[in-house]
């Protein structure tokens, strides 16, 4: 049975307490966290605040300033822990799926996209067999 959800992403600069009881008030039987903003919090933190709501939880892994593409082995390595540290927040709470975003190209991408290609496709293997072993389902979304 199809269920209405709201996504948190019009309160990000909201704490995710407030933004919780915004989307429960309006009689909302799920929730999208994006894990962004002031709602990128620890898993506890999560857990707690969605401890009083019976919502059906989807998680939006963090994508701002991430590249699942990236040539700079820094900016790829951050971007693949931050994304596993969400999808262990999803797992923890029970979330029912987690979107994650497929890399993108970067300056230095657009001139060798194959090699971007690449870089993309093997985080998307390493991300989806890290949800795995969580036993979580997950989504890409976005090329």
């Amino acid at each position: 049975m199809p269920i209405l959800a709201a996504s948190t992403l019009p309160y990000l600069t909201l704490p995710l307490p407030s933004t919780l009881q915004c989307i429960s008030e309006l009689g909302f039987e799920g929730v999208e966290i994006y894990f962004e903003g002031l709602h990128n919090m620890s898993a506890e933190d999560v857990s707690d605040t969605l401890s009083t709501y019976d919502f059906k939880v989807y998680l939006h892994a963090p994508f701002s300033d991430l590249n699942l593409a990236s040539f700079n082995e820094t900016v790829l390595a951050e971007s693949k822990k931050r994304i596993k540290s969400a999808l262990e927040t999803a797992a923890s709470v029970s979330a029912v799926l987690a979107t994650v975003h497929f890399g993108r190209y970067s300056p230095l991408g657009l001139s060798y996209p194959e090699s971007a290609v690449e870089n993309n496709l093997a985080s998307i293997v390493e991300i989806n067999s890290f949800a795995e072993s969580l036993g979580l389902n997950i989504a890409f979304e976005n090329s």
